[in-house]
């Protein structure tokens, strides 16, 4: 049973077709002056029995294996490395300590930053303390509940600590200053609860002594008073300079007394700022508590903003300085084994991105190849793949299509693109090592080959005439072969001295009735033979899958040309030499089947010229 595998790419194409021509050149001068000797070509046909076989068609590439996933342990600080758990070899844990580095410099740049924070956040709240202290004295509030007899300030204006905002008169309360005899008033006391009578309104009011004076006068009777300061709550009704008196006890005043407003307050401002809320005008009744306006200070509120923000930058740097010690113990990003140490215990790093290690994950190896535009369709992930490595010649390793790519690369007029491989068991192969790959895209078992030169264009093979096969042709378009030539169309035309088509003369493929088929000539074969049209399938580098047209045990015959004299030896079997018809390989009549090379690396072989399309 044959199986073949087809490892083309665009680039080997072109390759090859360059390597022909300039065969057939050396080939044509070589035999050339083989002429000038008097050599003769004769050619030859060489029998093949068709037989059964197996058809495999494939992609391939190289690569280098490597850890499926790999760090290399870095450093970024300065200083000496004090302790090492690093062995080539060793399994490790994700987040384990492999070294430690002194960091006696990154633990006293953390107490300068935990300072600078601590200080910052001192200074921040006293400006706190300052800020609300500031806020409660910015809304003003009547300190009495009266008439606003004088207003000093209007909206937006900037006023200073101290500045006079205006002046409330106190009408909720008044009071009236009447004489008592000066025995009788030293037996009266502050608060003492007091009458006040209106005889003009008849009525009276409760209050209370709100001043005893020590002093003492003579009324013009010739009687020793003091003055005693009544307080009482008025009524609404009541103005000032209405005449009263009053009794505290069992005591009675010695005369008459004038009734008076009980204070005036002036309200002055007590920060700095602008004047902004003010909706009271001069002669507006305002009452004890409410608000009277606002003092704003923008220059505080930025001054705190300020120190806020300074408060955040220092513990940010904190943090940080906190946060480089930990890149004082380095530890293992991953769990897998050491497979590099490049540094050890006592030797000193300069903060330039040292490389101390490589952590490798070695549960699984990866490699990429790169396929070509072509074939890229046919390659899916979870294909299996075949790896050789030339370092173990006698393994075949299994790996798996993990990625495929499609971010492509144009190199010289052909894009290729990366397709990740991935090999679970892997015994024996190590990190760097060379390896190529196969991976089969189609194949086919047990099916009947011929050779691919035996195929010319238009899916013709050479019989005997007497050959079973001669009177049998498959249908014009089969599902994978290619329709024969119209009449209309040029011939194919081998490379040198291959049949040529005569016109009428040329004989037409007979069908299922052994009559012509309208339209189609076929060239012409030497006496004692035939062209027929068989239906191919799939195609590999050396044989081709025949469908219909042929049977096992048929015989077929590829046309062979050799030099019959000394120059010869340059001839190559089934040659490149002057008899080559159509192309690759040695009387291939009109080149490889138009339908064939189906698959991975379908290299769709022309007649005529013998190159490669």
């Amino acid at each position: 049973m044959k199986s073949t595998r087809i490892k083309l790419t665009k680039k080997k194409i072109i390759g090859i077709v360059a390597a022909i021509l300039v065969v057939a050149l050396i080939s044509v001068w070589i035999l050339g002056s083989c002429g000038k000797d008097g050599a003769t070509q004769a050619a030859e046909y060489e029998p093949y029995t068709v037989s059964r076989g197996d058809i495999t068609v494939s992609v391939t590439g190289s690569g280098t294996v490597e850890p499926i996933e790999q760090y290399e342990i870095q450093s970024i600080v300065t200083g000496d490395i004090t302790e090492d758990y690093v062995s080539v070899g060793t399994n490790v844990e994700k987040d384990q300590v492999l070294y430690v580095i002194d960091s006696e410099s990154a633990k006293n740049s953390i107490d300068r930053a935990q300072t600078s924070y601590d200080q910052q956040l001192l200074s921040y709240n006293e400006k706190v303390s300052d800020y609300n202290k500031t806020q409660a004295n910015r809304a003003v509030s009547a300190p009495v509940t009266g008439v606003i007899t004088e207003l000093f300030v209007k909206n937006g204006d900037e006023v200073n600590a101290g500045t006079k905002l205006c002046e409330i008169s106190n009408s909720e309360y008044l009071t009236v200053r009447v004489p008592f005899l000066a025995v009788n008033a030293n037996n009266i006391s502050l608060n003492q609860t007091a009458t006040v009578y209106f005889d003009d309104r008849n009525e009276s009011h409760s209050g209370y002594v709100s001043h005893v004076t020590t002093g003492t006068y003579a009324t013009d009777a010739g009687a020793v008073v003091s003055d005693i300061e009544i307080t009482f709550k008025n009524p609404g009704a009541i103005l000032p300079g209405e005449i009263v008196t009053a009794t505290i006890g069992s005591y009675a005043c010695n005369d008459y007394g004038s009734v008076e407003e009980a204070s005036v307050e002036t309200v002055t401002a007590k920060v700095s700022g602008d004047i902004e809320n003010l909706n009271f005008s001069k002669g507006d009744k305002i009452s004890g508590g409410s608000l009277l306006l606002n003092i704003t200070d923008d220059s505080s509120r930025s001054d705190l903003r300020n120190s806020e923000l300074a408060l955040k930058n220092s513990r940010l740097s904190l943090d940080d300085q906190i946060k480089k010690l930990e890149d004082y113990t380095i530890k293992s990003p991953i769990t897998g084994t050491v497979i590099s140490k490049t540094m050890k215990e006592g030797d000193t790093l300069d903060g330039n991105k040292s490389s101390l290690a490589i952590v490798a994950d070695m549960s699984k190896l990866t490699f990429d190849i790169s396929v070509d535009e072509l074939y890229i369709k046919d390659i899916s992930v979870g294909q299996k793949v075949a790896v050789t490595a030339d370092a173990l010649p006698d393994k075949i390793f299994e790996g798996t299509v993990d990625t495929v790519s499609i971010i492509g690369t144009p190199t010289s007029g052909v894009t290729v693109y990366p397709v990740t491989v991935v090999i679970s068991e892997y015994e024996g192969l190590l990190p760097g090592m060379n390896v190529d790959a196969e991976i089969v895209i189609d194949s086919a078992s047990d099916v009947l080959t011929i050779p691919v030169n035996a195929v010319s264009r238009g899916n013709l093979v050479m019989v005997a005439e007497s050959s079973p096969a001669a009177g049998i042709t498959p249908p014009t378009r089969g599902n994978k072969g290619t329709p024969p030539q119209s009449a209309n169309n040029a011939p194919a035309q081998n490379a040198n001295n291959a049949p040529q088509n005569k016109g009428n003369n040329a004989a037409a493929p007979q069908g299922p009735s052994g009559k012509p088929s309208s339209g189609t000539r076929f060239p012409d074969a030497p006496d004692g033979y035939k062209y027929i049209m068989v239906e191919t399938g799939l195609a590999s580098d050396d044989y081709v899958e025949v469908i219909s047209g042929l049977s096992e045990g048929d015989v077929i015959y590829v046309t062979v040309t050799k030099n019959t004299s000394a120059a010869s030896t340059f001839g190559m079997p089934g040659g490149m030499g002057g008899g080559m018809p159509g192309g690759m390989g040695g009387g291939m009549p009109g080149g490889m089947p138009s339908g064939g090379m189906q698959g991975g690396n379908r290299g769709n072989m022309s007649g005529g010229t013998g190159g490669m399309r």
